[in-house]
């Protein structure tokens, strides 16, 4: 189940149209899947369910979602675990870390990045520049998917992680990543406060899964710009 809405920013402005995609949605769908006998479904969650932890989160980690995203994820997954209790219907909860790729959102860092770049327009970083983000890219999401689909696994959360970055190894990955295209664009950096962000354990994917990334952030980048070039001229 992939089809939510999933900015973080959105959700605190549209509370009902994120109630009614994420989980109104997602109940129709799990009803569906129970009344045509469906055996498994994998759900989309987010480490948006973790709120902002000053320490290593693990799926042992309380849920305390900051943002309204969060709160439509950690509402799934409890009725997807009440549903796996009382019907036949098999789930699993993946939560994502910060995604990347070619078709990101627009409020996405990497989007923002490269679609100023393109268009030769100054690049404002409003983070903190020592704060972590966690990145994934899509390809990897997919292959977890897929694991999470075909592994003998009972209802239950796991985080799906890449790499763990400060937004300033970001910036230079990306600098380094596309070389003299970067230095074209007036990119400035504007850092403010912001939450330090948090690491997250990813131990359990690989031992219930048997799901490690493949893809590390410079690679991904540079399949990411390939992809932007083209959609965003």
């Amino acid at each position: 189940h992939l089809a939510g809405l999933s900015s973080n920013t959105d959700s605190m402005v549209e509370q009902g149209k994120y109630y009614d995609a994420n989980v109104k949605g997602t109940r129709k769908l799990i009803e569906a899947a129970i009344k045509c006998k469906i055996k498994k479904l994998v759900f989309a969650s987010s480490i948006e369910v973790y709120g902002d932890s000053s320490k290593v989160v693990s799926e042992q980690t309380p849920t305390d979602p900051i943002d309204f995203l969060g709160s439509t994820k950690v509402i799934c997954e409890e009725m997807l675990q009440f549903r796996h209790n009382t019907s036949r219907l098999s789930s699993v909860s993946l939560r994502y870390a910060n995604v990347i790729g070619g078709r990101a959102s627009k409020d996405q860092i990497f989007s923002k990045l490269f679609n100023s770049i393109i268009k030769n327009m100054p690049i404002n970083i409003q983070r903190n520049e020592n704060q972590l983000l966690n990145l994934i890219y899509v390809k990897d999401i997919a292959h977890a998917n897929v694991n999470a689909m075909i592994m003998p696994v009972a209802h239950q959360p796991i985080n799906i992680i890449g790499e763990t970055l400060t937004i300033r190894q970001i910036y230079n990955t990306i600098k380094e990543a596309i070389n003299s295209e970067f230095n074209k664009a007036n990119f400035s950096l504007n850092y403010k406060s912001a939450k330090k962000g948090f690491d997250i354990d990813g131990k359990k994917a690989t031992m219930v899964l048997n799901y490690k990334p493949q893809y590390d952030t410079r690679n991904a980048i540079n399949e990411i710009w390939m992809i932007q070039k083209q959609y965003m001229k």
